[in-house]
């Protein structure tokens, strides 16, 4: 019988396409029953567990920061009495919160990224001595991107001699941090020198995502690029804390030379460099790459696989050079490519291979004891909980699309619900604030100057046109107001929340230009005037004015 298994992750998170391999991996090559589920960003789950052998948390899925895994389900997880695999990723970023979670959920494996060499400096045998950690790679080469190959120009016809896309994460990450973004700005500076062609950009609105990112590999005659990871691991969040102070003391990011003196020393106390999925996307493209010296998970070799860049660019000549030499450039491609590539060593699928191996190791030692009946299906919670919003186990990861579907959906619920309450309050504040314009009106001497009152008048005259007005623009989406639970388009919510959001602020600001005229004209009026009639309207738009920031505060 197959084992079933349960992937934990985060639909926010499957627009990259490394992150989308990775899981898709798991059913791909998983001789198993694979589910999925969304855990993150507020998600509203409802699962059985225990009707699972196995449950795998993806490292999209970071515990690190408290509140973005839904609490609900590391309760259930917690309780699960299966096998709990845990993988992770950028184990520098609070790392004792990761730690702790690791053990109050109680993980049996950890799919690390840390050395074995290593594995005590960051989770001691004291702290965890029945957790099994197995080092695996940041990722993997796929079979399932292998139609991006028919995209890719033979070397000599492409036109940009040197690409890259990086970003500057700041200096909190020491070296390997700054490395991503230093060997794109000093070789896009050179390139600009000499004439050399290149499209070469730090910038998150130069990134690129999806097919379009495999068309630019193919289109660069070599890839810069640089180890992944951090050395420098913030395990209890100070250097996070001492990083925003600095921030506010320099009025922008510290720079890596800014930050240097707070963590040169932990940037020396472990080598945590390691081979990024990018470079298997450049050997699928027949793309050369010029990277840093590093180790690069003693995957791939310096001259054989990849031309080497010193990080003080003192060969930058050389390398320069041996970009002009096609055939050399296309021989070391081919013998990337059939290294990491079509020898299948590094492939997801020898990677499931080997985590099946763990999975079946892990289960034999495990108590023969049966298994728990617990954990069954809330039916409560769906009835409480709308349709579209409750989370369920689906054949296949989801996208960022559905995310943004419930995001929006959860939006359209709060505008709407927001002018039904204006709505209700129109008639009675309308007559009100009427009654006080008469009363106004009538306190004042004969002969004395009204024209404020009047226009205040016309004002309420004004505003309760225009929640008729609005009212009729809702009416001609109504169809779209009774289904919007089964709306599978973002251009059709966007529709319904730009008419609803605008409406919202719109009427919102009516109220608050009420409850300002109102303020103004009240100050003229004698002390003698009773309080009686006043005190509903101004309590009234008082609350509106606080219901107003809120509804402000909600839209940013």
């Amino acid at each position: 019988m197959k084992l079933r298994i349960l992937v934990a992750y985060s639909m926010v998170q499957t627009f990259n396409q490394a992150t989308l391999t990775y899981l898709n991996s798991f059913k791909q090559y998983f001789d198993a029953d694979v589910e999925y589920l969304h855990v993150t960003d507020g998600s509203k789950i409802n699962v059985t567990l225990n009707s699972y052998d196995v449950v795998i948390q993806s490292y999209c899925a970071r515990l690190c920061f408290d509140g973005y895994v839904a609490a609900d389900f590391i309760e259930k997880l917690r309780g699960f009495d299966g096998l709990k695999i845990l993988s992770v990723q950028d184990e520098y970023n609070r790392t004792n919160v990761l730690k702790d979670a690791i053990k109050y959920i109680g993980f049996d494996i950890v799919l690390t990224c840390v050395p074995q060499h290593s594995l005590r400096y960051v989770y001691s045998q004291i702290d965890f001595p029945r957790i099994r950690f197995e080092t695996v790679l940041t990722g993997y080469a796929s079979e399932s991107i292998g139609e991006f190959e028919t995209t890719f120009k033979p070397i000599r016809n492409r036109s940009v001699v040197v690409g890259y896309r990086g970003r500057n994460i700041g200096g909190i990450y020491g070296q390997l941090g700054f490395d991503k973004y230093e060997i794109g700005r000093r070789m896009k500076e050179i390139c600009a020198q000499r004439g050399i062609s290149h499209d070469i950009a730090m910038d998150e609105e130069s990134r690129i995502y999806g097919a379009g990112w495999f068309d630019f590999i193919g289109s660069c005659r070599a890839m810069l690029g640089s180890e992944s990871g951090s050395n420098v691991f913030d395990f209890d969040g100070s250097l996070e804390s001492q990083f925003r102070d600095m921030a506010t003391r320099l009025g922008r990011e510290p720079s890596y030379s800014d930050f240097l003196p707070l963590v040169a020393q932990r940037d020396s106390e472990i080598s945590m460099g390691q081979i990024s999925p990018r470079i298997f996307e450049c050997a699928l493209m027949r793309t050369p790459m010029v990277l840093f010296r590093g180790e690069y998970s003693g995957v791939i070799k310096q001259g054989v696989h990849y031309i080497m860049l010193e990080k003080n660019f003192s060969n930058v000549d050389d390398v320069l050079d041996q970009l002009e030499q096609i055939d050399e450039l296309e021989a070391m491609a081919t013998r990337t490519y059939d290294h990491l590539i079509a020898s299948e060593k590094f492939g997801y699928r020898a990677f499931i291979r080997n985590l099946e191996e763990i999975i079946l190791e892990e289960m034999n030692r495990r108590s023969t004891a049966p298994r728990k009946s617990g954990d069954l299906r809330n039916n409560k919670l769906e009835e409480e909980i709308p349709f579209w919003q409750l989370q369920t186990p689906s054949k296949a990861p989801k996208l960022p699309v559905e995310y943004q579907l419930i995001e929006k959906k959860k939006n359209f619920i709060y505008y709407r619900d927001e002018i039904q309450n204006l709505e209700q309050l129109k008639d009675d504040t309308l007559r009100r604030y009427r009654e006080a314009c008469t009363i106004f009106s009538e306190n004042r001497s004969s002969g004395s100057d009204k024209s404020d009152i009047e226009n205040f008048r016309r004002f309420l005259k004004d505003m309760k046109r225009q929640f008729d007005f609005f009212q009729h623009e809702r009416l001609a989406v109504n169809d779209l107001v009774i289904d919007f639970a089964n709306i599978v388009s973002l251009a059709k919510i966007d529709r319904l929340v730009d008419i609803f959001e605008k409406q919202t602020k719109e009427l919102y600001l009516l109220y608050e230009q009420a409850q300002r005229i109102y303020a103004a004209l009240e100050t003229y009026q004698p002390s003698s005037v009773g309080q009686s009639w006043k005190s509903i309207p101004f309590g009234v738009c008082k609350s509106l004015g606080r219901k107003l920031q809120n509804f402000f505060d909600h839209s940013q």
